[in-house]
């Protein structure tokens, strides 16, 4: 993305609400609005197309100093929205507060300024804004200093030092949890499980931080959020789902205590169920698992580009849930809703690992239904996209399930090439595990020999038999997360459809 597109992005980005605002607050301004013009003529277009706009505008004494037109029109769009969202977040309320004290303060209005500085501290502290408490805490300093109150300081300074150290110890307690979120979120975008052994026994045997042993060691409630967070995290890489659950479980309910903090902490909560469904999925039963997904569908934002991504995480999470518990009928008739759904949403910034996620599941149920070109279609698209940021196991299952597509349909010619590519690829991201190097010497020496039936059903075996060995170390039954292999050999060995076996199979 080069700089020139940043405008037609941010314009882009923009909603209904947002962009009413805009025009209303321009409207009202003195002097000439070409920028007006500017905003609409880049807002029509489907792609950004600088010439076009430059040759539509050719006539315009702006055109000459495109690039001072376009800054103003940016600094414009974002004066707008800091006032626009001033008012719908606690955060803007309070950088609002803030400016109108120090405003206040040039002002020499000192009462005015004491009564804003009261209110403006409560939400600050209501909502574990430790920075705007800090910074509030000086400025009624400076408040009683400038009133002379030299006897109100002496009498209140020390509670007022007292309640500063407090802050600051919440905000050094916090920052310590989200060092540990950040490191999380790193590794889980990454690797979304543990596979390697020496990294499993490193994480499992090393003595949990003092941080996530309990809740009390959590100083506020943005604390006491990543808390949660983190154990919960921690718990489902390690592949021990029920402690998991509890923990997302506990962050719900935290934040679900409270209307302050369901609409303080939406991510949060947001997180929260998607985790409990993700972890939960074959672990709970079909009507839990559904209740939780409505929760989920019912969380709603005042931005429709975050409701669209709950709607997202919703159906794609439903497509797993539909495999899982062998609903298969189901979401063969979803399917065009779904995928209609994405299309029209498309105008949104919707969350890559989520439309992934759903393009996966709807790869497979295109497998079982044995429409393979199709399944090939969507391999294809996930493998093609420019998105980079695609956590390793995922893009691994991915690898593997794209050479058994073709091994199903013959592609012999194309198998040897994509087999040494995907070996490349795991050597290169250190991904080789005992699973998939099975698989890869079975796609690369076995599939060419199978001249006969015998010799067909014999690979078949032998390759079962070696994956029932080593899934029984968890850290290599979770590459079958997304797809029953052994299923899909128990298809091929007992002569029967893939579906047919897995709608058999016992959670």
């Amino acid at each position: 993305m080069s700089s020139s597109d940043d405008l037609y992005i941010l314009i882009k980005s923009l909603t209904k609400t947002e962009k009413r605002h805009f025009k209303l607050t321009s409207s009202i301004q003195a002097g000439e609005k070409k920028y007006l013009k500017l905003f609409d003529a880049i807002a029509k277009q489907e792609h950004y197309d600088e010439k076009a706009i430059i040759n539509q505008f050719e006539k315009e004494r702006f055109i000459k100093n495109f690039s001072v037109a376009k800054a103003y029109l940016s600094e414009s769009i974002l004066n707008s929205l800091e006032t626009f969202h001033s008012n719908t977040s606690i955060d803007g309320q309070l950088r609002k507060q803030i400016s109108q004290i120090k405003i206040l303060i040039t002002k020499k209005h000192y009462k005015l300024c004491l009564k804003m500085i009261i209110k403006a501290k409560k939400n600050a502290s209501d909502f574990d804004f430790f920075t705007y408490d800090y910074e509030l805490s000086t400025l009624q300093d400076q408040v009683m200093q400038q009133l002379n109150e030299i006897g109100w300081l002496e009498k209140n300074h020390e509670r007022l030092f007292k309640s500063e150290d407090i802050t600051l110890e919440k905000l050094k307690n916090f920052q310590q949890y989200r060092k540990l979120v950040v490191k999380s979120i790193i590794t889980g975008t990454k690797q979304d499980k543990l596979r390697d052994p020496k990294s499993f026994k490193k994480l499992t045997s090393k003595k949990k931080n003092k941080l996530l042993e309990y809740p009390s060691q959590a100083l506020s409630e943005r604390a006491r959020i990543s808390y949660y967070f983190l154990n919960g995290a921690y718990y489902y890489r390690i592949n021990d789902y029920i402690k998991s659950i509890g923990y997302f479980i506990e962050l719900k309910t935290f934040i679900n205590s409270d209307d302050r903090l369901r609409k303080q902490y939406f991510h949060s909560l947001l997180y929260a169920t998607n985790n409990i469904i993700a972890t939960g999925t074959g672990m709970l039963s079909f009507k839990e698992i559904v209740q939780h997904l409505d929760e989920l569908k019912n969380i709603r934002h005042r931005s429709q580009e975050e409701n669209a991504n709950v709607e997202l995480r919703y159906f794609a999470h439903l497509s797993h849930i539909f495999i899982v518990y062998k609903k298969f009928n189901e979401f063969n008739a979803a399917i065009p809703e779904m995928e209609k759904w994405v299309k029209s949403n498309i105008k949104y910034k919707l969350h890559f690992p989520h439309v992934l996620d759903l393009s996966i599941n709807i790869s497979i149920i295109y497998f079982i239904n044995r429409e393979l070109k199709a399944c090939l279609g969507h391999l294809n698209n996930i493998l093609n996209s420019e998105e980079k940021e695609i956590a390793y196991d995922k893009y691994s299952f991915i690898r593997i399930f794209y050479l058994i597509v073709h091994a199903e349909l013959k592609n012999s010619d194309l198998l040897p090439s994509l087999v040494r590519s995907t070996y490349r690829y795991y050597y290169k991201h250190k991904r080789l595990y005992k699973f998939e190097t099975i698989v890869l010497d079975f796609i690369r020496k076995k599939l060419p020999d199978m001249s006969s039936k015998q010799t067909e059903l014999t690979s078949y075996k032998e390759l079962r038999s070696s994956l029932e060995k080593i899934i029984k170390d968890p850290n290599e039954k979770s590459a079958l997360h997304n797809f029953d292999l052994i299923s899909w050999l128990d298809s091929k060995i007992e002569g029967r459809l893939f579906g047919e076996v897995l709608s058999e199979k016992k959670n």
